[in-house]
């Protein structure tokens, strides 16, 4: 039986394509098709266990019971104990990285000194550097070549019953990742105990890998011929740059491409309500403001959990750390909030069946509304889209889309009247002192 006439698990809407169902099978069940849906490759051999219904996030999370140990709980950010600005004292990982390289030193440092034993994030497959996969790295200098957001879906399937080989495991992952680890973990307390700390990452929505394959098109590359890809290289924002066998380098801003891949946004994504990664240890995002300004490059660290004040604590030399609070986050992240924490329960309305969150629906403003059903529109409209932009010439459709990048940006940028800004830079507190 093939993928495309297999029964799938659950509707394709509410898949976040994690893969955490595949490895919680006992029976070898379930398999990810070539899109990452989970489907029924041995149904027959199926128990009725609903292990994989369990661990699955797209089902349902618990939004509404924060850890004991977490003492703040935001409407927006969720539960927290202390929030900082972070960049790496590395300059090399600094330059590397999307934004600040806090998570890459973190994770480079507890492989060097023995607090980790490995780390399981994403790169780019070594044999398809176009496809993003979750892999198991053990060696420092392979995880400060991990850095760098990755924009495409990875899953977890084959990589996370890996855990279980190791004693000291790091995890860095989107929000949905993390919910799902630690639906895993309730499921498996053994796997739980061998991860020390889960680094989870802010996201507004991740794009399916036929986003940076149309930009190759654009860009004339065959996706064969790439030797390396990178989404944030260069000074920030960044750009996409392409090493491949036909030619020199190519590369395109970020202000440029970061509209195109609203064509291939995830549909999953569009009913989570999750941007800063509420339920990891220790949550990362780019500090878009500071690193405007012209600061250096700056992440956001919100500090949630116990675990994660402890595994700072114990690292934080490798970090530079400044005070921040709250409200730079919020008022930065502005159009995100309104996107993921208030118009996300517009379109579960709509959406049916629809993931369990236990939360009371949050009020919207009319402008907001507006907002909601103006995005629909474009939303459903993408396969139109894509047919009437390829035949715009490259040249017009960079510079729409920068135009278009600016737009969705303003709300959250240095100066921009529809947001309060924060006073200005964040006070520096030197090492972690949790």
């Amino acid at each position: 039986m093939t993928s495309t006439s297999a029964k799938r698990l659950i509707p394709e809407h509410l898949c976040a394509r994690c893969g955490a169902c595949v490895p919680a099978c006992p029976h070898s069940v379930l398999a990810l098709d070539a899109e990452l849906f989970p489907y029924y490759a041995r149904e027959s051999a199926c128990t009725q266990c609903r292990r994989c219904l369990a661990v699955c996030p797209g089902v349902a999370v618990d939004f509404r019971a924060p850890a004991a140990d977490r003492t703040v709980v935001h409407p927006l950010l969720g539960a927290y104990r202390d929030v900082y600005q972070a960049c790496s004292r590395d300059a090399a990982i600094r330059e590397r990285a999307s934004s600040g390289g806090a998570v890459t030193a973190l994770l480079s440092q507890g492989l060097r000194t023995g607090a980790l034993d490995a780390v399981l994030a994403v790169t780019m497959r070594p044999g398809d550097p176009t496809r993003a996969a979750y892999v198991l790295l053990t060696d420092p200098a392979e995880a400060e070549r991990s850095g760098q957001a990755k924009y495409q879906i990875a899953h977890l399937a084959e990589v996370l019953p890996e855990i279980r080989r190791h004693e000291r495991v790091a995890v860095v992952g989107l929000p949905c990742h993390i919910h799902a680890l630690r639906k895993f973990e309730a499921l498996e307390p053994d796997l739980g105990r061998r991860i020390v700390v889960r680094l989870g990452t802010f996201c507004n929505g991740v794009c399916e890998r036929e986003g940076t394959l149309y930009l190759l098109r654009r860009l004339g590359v065959r996706p064969e011929s790439v030797r390396r890809l990178e989404y944030r290289r260069g000074s920030w924002p960044g750009v996409l740059w392409v090493e491949h066998a036909g030619g020199a380098p190519v590369a395109i801003r970020r202000d440029v491409y970061g509209a195109l891949l609203y064509l291939y946004l995830a549909e999953r994504c569009l009913y989570c309500i999750d941007l800063t990664a509420e339920q990891a240890d220790l949550s990362f995002g780019d500090a878009k403001w500071a690193n405007a300004w012209g600061e250096g490059r700056w992440s956001h660290l919100i500090v949630r959990t116990q675990r994660g004040a402890e595994f700072l604590a114990q690292l934080g030399s490798s970090l530079e750390l400044r005070a921040a609070a709250p409200a730079d986050i919020v008022c930065e992240q502005a159009y995100q909030f309104d996107f993921k924490k208030r118009r996300a329960f517009l379109r579960l309305r709509h959406r049916r069946p629809a993931p369990e969150y236990a939360l009371t629906e949050p009020p919207v403003t009319s402008g907001g509304r507006l907002r909601e059903t103006l995005f629909m529109v474009a939303y459903r409209s993408r396969p139109l889209a894509r047919w009437i932009l390829a035949a715009v010439p490259r040249a017009m459709l960079w510079e729409m889309s920068r135009r278009l990048f600016g737009r969705i940006r303003r709300r959250r940028t240095p100066g921009s009247s529809d947001v309060s800004s924060p006073a200005g830079p964040a006070a520096p507190v030197g090492r972690a002192s949790p």
